[in-house]
């Protein structure tokens, strides 16, 4: 059943679109051909990690985005909020960066084509499906670029970076 709703959202997908410190990461995109760091945290299959972190990284390559020695950690809802907790982050939130370690949390509802997981995420943002996924890597890779703290900075460059700019913190 997994498996089928990966495979539905991945279709989906495709046709669809085409708080530590630490020292700024760059003001503007730099495109590299160094793949992403991108992880899966305890308990997932190996393919169920190669499922997850191939729509992560797929995202990422529409978004025309890399961001050097930055790692993405997928994490399973039952482990979520733990570690948001561990940092200290609201476990209602989504997706959470660590400047200081550099370093992005996704919690895996945001891969999920689900209802529960529509309505328990519909507060943060009025999108659903790989649109959401898309939107909060784009605000996550905000905080990332601009090196900030404030949601509404990153708001500001997740939309910049959605619309292809290369100059994001303005």
């Amino acid at each position: 059943m997994k498996r089928t709703l990966f495979a539905i959202f991945l279709i989906g997908m495709f046709m669809g679109y085409g708080w530590g410190q630490s020292p700024p990461v760059a003001a503007t995109i730099t495109l590299t051909s160094a793949k992403p760091n991108l992880q899966c945290g305890t308990g997932y299959k190996d393919s169920d990690c190669r499922l997850l972190t191939g729509v992560l990284r797929l995202s990422l390559d529409q978004l025309r985005l890399r961001i050097p020695g930055w790692r993405w950690v997928v994490v399973s809802r039952s482990r979520w909020d733990e570690v948001a907790k561990s940092f200290g982050i609201d476990p209602r939130v989504p997706a959470f960066s660590s400047l200081g370690i550099r370093t992005t949390y996704l919690d895996d509802s945001l891969f999920l084509m689900q209802a529960s997981a529509d309505e328990r995420l519909q507060s943060f943002s009025t999108r659903g499906g790989y649109d959401r996924l898309r939107w909060v890597i784009a605000h996550e890779s905000g905080h990332i670029l601009c090196n900030t703290g404030d949601e509404s900075k990153a708001a500001r460059a997740a939309g910049r970076l959605e619309f292809g700019s290369k100059k994001v913190c303005k």
